[in-house]
């Protein structure tokens, strides 16, 4: 989804710091919903979605994989 797709470039900056707000948080922690939102508005700003897309991606759910919200041992 555009969602995932713009969470998956936010990651990409600090996949091991973000991994770690993400599993503590258990999903989408304020910060890494911040970056993902920067990312969202910039693929609007160039055009790449339209402002239909970025209100669908806005209110679109992340899911995550049980094995990326088990906790640090």
């Amino acid at each position: 989804s555009v969602r995932q797709a713009a969470f998956l470039a936010a990651l990409t900056s600090e996949p091991t710091t973000m991994s770690h707000r993400v599993r503590h948080a258990g999903g989408l922690d304020k910060d890494s919903a911040a970056r993902v939102e920067v990312v969202l508005h910039a693929m609007y700003v160039d055009g790449v979605i339209s402002a239909d897309d970025l209100a669908a991606a806005r209110g679109a759910a992340l899911h995550f994989a049980d094995g990326a919200l088990r906790k640090d041992d």
